[in-house]
């Protein structure tokens, strides 16, 4: 009876690390609906240069633009496309990881996140919830009118606020949808 116990205790424990291991593994290339349904058939096709995360789309542009350039062109890619927004470590784990480095450096990069209508009140330009924040230490701090935010790599990654003039590669996200 007692090696029955340790047998089931055995399968349901490599069980559930294998299913961990794979979702870890997969993580930066699911596709999900509405329904949390899977359809990775349509990823190739749907996002071929881009890392897919619970049913977005995100691709890093090279070409370097100011905030409101670089939103327009993500307008441009398709339907309901924007800047990022970030909502959780994981998806910032994976924006970092599409993001280049330079000298050991991820190179300075917009996202979706702004003040521009109401100075100190930040939101994302989807007008998804502002629900995760990864600040430097004193930012934002609005140095001379700093209203678009970029990931930066300042001996750590996190978020800056800057002007919107300034030019930078960034990251574009659009939902995916299995239908």
């Amino acid at each position: 009876m007692r090696l029955i116990g340790v047998l089931l205790f055995a399968a349901l424990f490599s069980s559930e690390v294998a299913a961990n291991l794979f979702m870890k593994s997969d993580m930066e290339k699911r596709i999900h609906n509405n329904d949390d349904h899977q359809c990775p058939q349509l990823e190739k096709r749907l996002c071929p240069e881009g890392v897919v995360y619970l049913g977005r789309c995100f691709t890093f542009v090279s070409q370097k633009m100011d905030w409101k350039s670089a939103e327009a062109h993500c307008q441009n890619l398709a339907p309901g496309s924007h800047l990022a927004s970030i909502h959780c470590k994981e998806q910032f784990d994976i924006m970092i990881s599409i993001i280049p480095k330079v000298k050991e450096k991820h190179i300075t990069t917009w996202i979706g996140l702004n003040d521009i209508k109401t100075e100190g009140i930040h939101v994302w330009i989807d007008d998804s919830p502002t629900d995760f924040t990864k600040w430097y230490s004193g930012e934002p701090n609005n140095g001379g009118n700093e209203d678009c935010v970029q990931i930066a790599d300042k001996k750590t990654i996190g978020w800056n606020d800057e002007s919107c003039r300034l030019k930078y590669p960034f990251i574009c996200s659009q939902k995916l949808s299995c239908s």
